[in-house]
């Protein structure tokens, strides 16, 4: 079921509802053989499905998601370092993962390497957030990231992992 909603809302949610209403248009207007309101509805769907796909996505948002320094001061003392999961895949040939494990996307890295950074300098835990979209078909996002700290030398008992997060 969880995977049906999945599915369901990629094609109503925008951008897959905006997506499928323009090339619906661009069928249409083929089919009544008007050309420009078919070019017009083909140019803006295949637009928008580009910067929905991750490498324009990506590209856009990389200015938003630049490096925030720790904030200087704070009415109540820090006492852990949070890292959010930004996604994990399924390995590939020639990366060094156990059997069954997932490794970080490219977002995901960069912030557990940030949190590693945060930790060098705080001392304090780190806490590496992110399950498993599909339930007990795949490995938690989290364990994937809790695997880098302790290769860069975190202690295990400076590491929680949370692995019950859906999304």
């Amino acid at each position: 079921m969880f995977v049906v909603g999945k599915l369901f809302s990629a094609l109503i949610l925008p951008p897959g509802g905006i997506i499928l209403v323009a090339a619906l248009a661009c069928f249409f207007a083929v089919r009544k053989r008007n050309g420009r309101s078919a070019l017009s509805a083909g140019v803006a769907a295949l637009l928008l499905y580009l910067i929905s796909t991750r490498p324009i996505a990506d590209t856009l948002l990389r200015p938003l998601e630049g490096w925030t320094p720790a904030a200087a001061s704070t009415e109540r003392p820090l006492t852990h370092i949070v890292v959010l999961g930004g996604g994990a895949i399924l390995p590939g040939v020639a990366d060094a993962a156990p059997p069954g494990a997932r490794v970080l996307s490219q977002p995901s890295f960069e912030r557990v390497v940030k949190g590693f950074l945060l930790f060098r300098s705080t001392d304090l835990p780190v806490v590496v957030s992110g399950g498993s979209p599909l339930a007990d078909e795949e490995e938690a996002e989290a364990l994937a990231a809790g695997r880098l700290p302790a290769a860069l030398g975190v202690p295990d008992d400076k590491i929680v992992v949370e692995t019950e997060s859906r999304t």
